[in-house]
């Protein structure tokens, strides 16, 4: 029984890899499919090992950069609530956080659609393509926090239903990650392909 904890853990990780790789092998061929029409050759997608190594190797640069920006605001949030104890300011600064996180993922996320289509965009470009959008991107930013929010609160209210709530709530959650998806792929074909949205 004591050796349980130590093949629970790693099964767990190994587990949410296994989800993770299957979730950018999906996001992968979406994004060829609206950018470059390329339709499937059957039931299941193709593995593309090199666009969906290039793939992650992209989302983990940006996830980093946005958590180091996200939890600088909640260090400096902390720090105000233990040191004054004005919940408002900190958890004005922690929000502000996650909206300047958001932000700064919606500049530089025509790397990842990018990365999918095999036309490598480094950071500094995409900030570049990405010039002169900030009033739209704040506002998108705003509206996709609040859809992803209450979309995810809805999810959650609704596992409380057995069964019928538990697959409303995946219809819910897969709502969110089509939009989000659809949202990536926008922003590479406008701002650095120049399509029409």
């Amino acid at each position: 029984m004591e050796e349980q904890p130590g093949r629970v853990m790693p099964a767990m990780f190994g587990m949410l890899v296994v989800i993770f790789l299957v979730n950018i092998w999906i996001v992968v061929n979406w994004h060829r499919f609206v950018l470059l029409e390329e339709y499937p050759q059957g039931w299941i997608p193709r593995f593309m090992r090199d666009r969906i190594l290039a793939y992650f190797g992209s989302a983990l640069l940006l996830s980093l950069m946005v958590a180091a920006v996200v939890l600088a605001f909640f260090s400096a949030a902390a720090s105000v609530i233990f040191s004054t104890a004005s919940f408002l300011v900190g958890g004005l600064l922690g929000i502000f956080g996650v909206l300047l996180g958001i932000f700064l993922l919606y500049r530089f996320v025509p790397i990842l659609p990018a990365a999918a289509v095999g036309k490598p965009v480094g950071f500094g470009a995409a900030w570049v393509a990405t010039k002169g959008s900030s009033g739209t991107i704040v506002l998108l930013t705003i509206v996709m926090f609040i859809f992803n929010v209450g979309a995810d609160l809805v999810a959650q209210f609704l596992l409380v239903v057995p069964i019928l709530g538990f697959l409303i709530a995946l219809l819910v959650n897969f709502a969110i990650w089509l939009v989000n998806m659809s949202v990536l792929t926008t922003f590479y074909g406008h701002y650095v392909e120049d399509r029409p949205i």
